[in-house]
């Protein structure tokens, strides 16, 4: 098993990936927007997730992360959802006593999605923010707590606004409901990340939180 290299977090940012591929090779860190490219050693196409699954591979010694300055900018040939398709997969499961909420989970994109105001419950400290598309209502469930303040802002906001960018989430069926959490919004100068917070961190407080005694 390699040895798992630290990078100090004031080196990366909150929104990025680390490539920490075995050794002799260097950790990588792909921040933002910018495109990386992973070749795999074995000869094929490049690929992402994949190329040091296995650390004594051939490949796996020999694959390579490049990353470049260059922004990427295609995002529009993404906002899209296949709803014939998730329409498809609803009808063909076969729900068992051990299913879970999130079993039939999707990766949706709404373009022209509308937002009402939230009703609170109680009972489970969140927030339902009503939204709406093509005729179809999602409830977007945040925690009134701390870690839904950032999409608690920024959903907000665009109630606010009557043209907002596309959204990205994640969808799944509970009590026949389409439960939606929103993470990312596709604006003019790319992705907005809805669940990162820009606020400072405390880290005395937070070491002092992770400390076990």
């Amino acid at each position: 098993m390699p040895l798992i290299r630290m990078i100090p977090a004031a080196k990366i940012s909150a929104s990025c990936h680390v490539s920490n591929p075995p050794p002799p090779l260097e950790p990588v860190v792909v921040s933002g927007a910018c495109v990386c490219t992973v070749t795999s050693g074995g000869g094929g196409a490049p690929s992402v997730g994949a190329c040091w699954a296995a650390a004594g591979d051939a490949s796996a010694r020999t694959s390579t992360v490049t990353a470049s300055e260059e922004c990427f900018i295609d995002w529009q040939r993404f906002l899209t959802w296949d709803v014939a398709a998730a329409l498809n997969r609803i009808r063909s499961h076969d729900p068992g006593p051990l299913d879970l909420e999130i079993e039939m989970q999707e990766e949706i994109v709404l373009n022209e999605w509308q937002i009402a105001e939230p009703v609170e419950r109680h009972e489970e400290q969140q927030l339902v923010y009503p939204l709406s598309a093509d005729g179809v209502v999602f409830d977007a469930v945040i925690s009134k707590g701390i870690e839904g303040k950032a999409v608690q802002r920024q959903l907000e906001e665009y109630r606010q606004i009557k043209h907002r960018p596309p959204l990205y989430g994640l969808m799944h069926y509970a009590k026949c409901r389409l439960v939606v959490q929103p993470l990312t919004a596709f604006g003019e100068d790319g992705p907005e990340y809805l669940t990162i917070s820009d606020e400072s961190i405390d880290r005395a407080a937070l070491l002092k939180a992770l400390k076990f005694t």
